[in-house]
Parts: C-alpha cells; structure tokens; sequence
C-alpha cells in the first residue's frame, strides 16, 4: 500500500496551540530527508490512485506557516504536495477554532496559493468553512478555487477526516477525481485514508508508522 501522510502546520510551536497539529519545522526537515535517504518516492495523489507504490504528502487547512517552513524544504527536494485549503477563509485565519480556547492561525492567501501553483504543487479543496459539510459546500469550494486559481480541483479532503454515507456522493457528483479522509477511512476513491504526522512522532517512530501503514496497518 501507498501511504498518504498528512500533516496541519509547519512551524514553531505556539503557546495553547495542540502538539498533534503541529510538526517543527527542524522534524519537518528531518522527515522529508528520511524520505529522501531511504529512496521512498514521494508521489503526487494521482499517482497513488494509478496504483504506484511510495508515499504521498498532504496538508490540510492552508495555515500560513507552511508557506516559510514546509515548501522550501519540498523545493529543495524536488518533493510533490497537495495542499487542501479551506476556500471561504483564504487569507483569514482557522475561524473553526473560534469554539476551542486555542489560538487562531493565519491561512494562506491566494497568491500564496499561486506560488504553490508556481512551485508544481497540487491544491484541492477542504470544503468552503471547516464546518459541518453540506453538498453545497462541496460543490461551491470547488466551483471558487477553480475561478481565483485557474486549475481543476480533482481532490477533496473532508473537514476534519469524517464523512457520512451521502457524502462520498456528493463529492463525485462535484465532479472531483477523489476524496481523501483520516486513518479511519479505507481503500474505497471517495474514502481513502491517511496517515496522519504530528509532533508527538520522533523520527524513528516516523519511520516505523510508515512501514506499518506500507503493510496496511494504521
């Protein structure tokens, strides 16, 4: 199996901010040259659909701190990312947090979106609000990232990894290619599973999660 990784932030920890959404831009690093070491390929997500064997990266939300700490590294190394952006709050901030006592976080504009564009990154859509996911939040998000960026939206990934039983429905109705969960999704196009990467992993422990997730096992 091909691992699909998915991380939040990159980037300095913030006082409040949760440990699991966040990996140090010096782990990032030290991550993506273990990839690089052990000769794993790093895939884009229509290559895993294709059935090509290595990893893929993702990251979820857009936060801002990506932009100065995760796409150099990815550059550098010539990595492919697909970054999911919540289409309603481009150069906001995480507005869904508003219920939790954590800190807010800035989120990429669109001409941050354009440089990923720029650097051969893949964007996708993360709905339109991170909120609870309707068909028109599916089909809207798509429809705006397409007019501001230019490009067609192939992959979704569901606001918080969840999906109900219309859902993966409604997403292939949109006309995406994919839709993309957390580790309790499966094999299925419209569900599949990720593997997800926070700061609570030392490298070694990145390296075993992913051996057991090549074999299956989440």
């Amino acid at each position: 199996m091909t691992p699909v990784l998915y991380y939040h932030r990159v980037g300095p920890f913030r006082s409040g901010a949760p440990r699991k959404m966040t990996v140090t831009p010096e782990n990032f690093k030290s991550q993506m040259h273990f990839l690089r070491r052990n000769k794993i390929e790093v895939l884009t997500l229509d290559r895993v659909l294709a059935g090509e064997k290595g990893v893929a990266l993702t990251f979820d939300d857009g936060f801002k701190d990506c932009m100065d700490h995760a796409l150099p590294v990815l550059q550098a190394l010539h990595f492919p990312a697909t970054f999911f952006i919540v289409a309603g709050l481009v150069g906001g901030t995480d507005t869904w947090m508003r219920v939790t006592p954590m800190p807010e976080e800035r989120i990429m504009d669109w001409d941050d979106l354009k440089r990923l564009l720029d650097a051969k990154m893949t964007i996708g859509s993360h709905s339109m609000t991170h909120t609870a996911l309707t068909q028109e939040e599916v089909v809207q998000s798509k429809r705006v990232l397409e007019e501001k960026l230019g490009v067609k939206m192939d992959h979704f990934a569901y606001p918080r990894g969840e999906y109900t039983a219309e859902m993966p429905g409604w997403v292939r109705e949109a006309g995406y290619r994919a839709a993309w969960g957390t580790k309790g999704g499966d094999e299925g196009t419209y569900t599949r599973r990720r593997l997800p990467i926070s700061a609570n992993a030392t490298l070694a422990d990145f390296g075993a999660r992913l051996l057991k997730a090549r074999l299956g096992y989440y």
